[in-house]
């Protein structure tokens, strides 16, 4: 895989789709840090808050059977 160092990217990220594959218990791990996130560090950033609550929605799209 070849990078682009970040000074050719202006100090931005580049940006693209990604696809990650879990299982159902990576899942649930995944939506519990995200939500433990949210509520242990209270951020007040509202742009970081939107952006968390966009992601846990998106993992939680399709329910997951609990364990």
């Amino acid at each position: 895989m070849t990078r682009t160092p970040r000074s050719a990217l202006g100090g931005r990220y580049a940006r693209g789709m990604k696809t990650l594959e879990l299982d159902d218990d990576e899942l649930r791990l995944l939506v519990a840090a995200v939500r433990s996130y949210l509520d242990d560090f209270g951020h007040e950033e509202a742009d970081v808050l939107r952006r968390v609550k966009q992601l846990l929605a998106k993992l939680q799209a399709e329910p997951v059977p609990p364990a």
